[in-house]
């Protein structure tokens, strides 16, 4: 299905703007599972909700808000994405052209991508904050298909070198920890079974999780320098004696959330 970017990008431009007006941010935040009380950092702040938005879905995922804030956070303009669409739900690429369409109508540069993960590399434990180097791609979707022309973007810095780099070292500068990794992105909504993440270890993966990569190509599309940050839920399926489930990612994101909040807080600043 041939897929109309501009129809999509002009639509999304005029509800944004018809709420927000004429405001502008250079950064904007997409908060994944149980992160969503970021946004009660941001002062001045306006909310228009995803089922506002033309071509957006509301999300239905526990831990997802599903609405798009607008505000200052320490007193810089800042974009928050509170919850984020899967394809798990069902959603079609529309919907991440979308969701990246209403940050660019804000006069979003940067955008950082945050989610919940499953910890494969045996020196990550629950709480860890993990920068994410890279991305494998096996969810068997792409957000960009049906683009005329194809989009054939480089993908070789999805995540940008730049920002990684000013990340480790404000982590540095604040005495946090901060571990760095590759990202394996799966379909779901099962989790995965322990001889996948043996596979996706023989592969690279370091971390796995359901989300996240179709912001980050779409993004890289609109050509949005892109940071990614996770925080490991829990141990990797086979990894551990627990039983996976939802509750168990938001339990275990509630111990990384306070570091990623510092870590974010010291990002947004160093945009003055």
């Amino acid at each position: 299905m041939m897929m109309n970017v501009d129809q999509i990008y002009n639509a999304v431009t005029e509800a944004v703007q018809a709420k927000f007006g004429a405001f502008e941010a250079e950064c904007a935040v997409v908060l994944g599972s149980g992160l969503g009380d970021f946004v009660d950092q941001i002062t001045e702040s306006d909310y228009l909700n995803y089922s506002d938005i033309p071509f957006f879905k509301k999300t239905t995922v526990q831990g997802h808000a599903g609405r798009l804030c607008v505000g200052l956070f320490q007193g810089q303009p800042i974009v928050c994405l509170q919850g984020r669409p899967h394809w798990y739900e069902g959603v079609t690429a529309e919907v991440y052209i979308a969701l990246i369409a209403a940050v660019k109508a804000c006069g979003v540069k940067t955008l950082v991508v945050t989610n919940a993960v499953g910890g494969i590399r045996s020196d990550l434990t629950v709480g860890d904050v993990v920068l994410i180097e890279d991305h494998i791609n096996l969810q068997g979707r792409h957000p960009l298909v049906g683009l005329t022309p194809p989009p054939f973007i480089s993908m070789d810095s999805a995540y940008d070198v730049e920002l990684r780099e000013q990340f480790i070292q404000l982590a540095q500068a604040e005495q946090l920890p901060l571990k760095k990794g590759v990202y394996c992105g799966v379909l779901g909504p099962s989790f995965e079974t322990p001889a996948e993440i043996q596979a996706f270890k023989s592969m690279g993966a370091d971390l796995v999780a359901m989300s996240m990569i179709p912001e980050v190509l779409t993004a890289r599309y609109f050509e949005l320098r892109v940071l990614g940050l996770s925080i490991v839920s829990n141990p990797a399926a086979g990894l551990s004696q627990q039983t996976l489930g939802h509750d168990v990612t938001l339990a275990g994101v509630q111990k990384g959330s306070k570091q990623l909040l510092q870590l974010l807080t010291a990002f947004v600043k160093g945009k003055e």
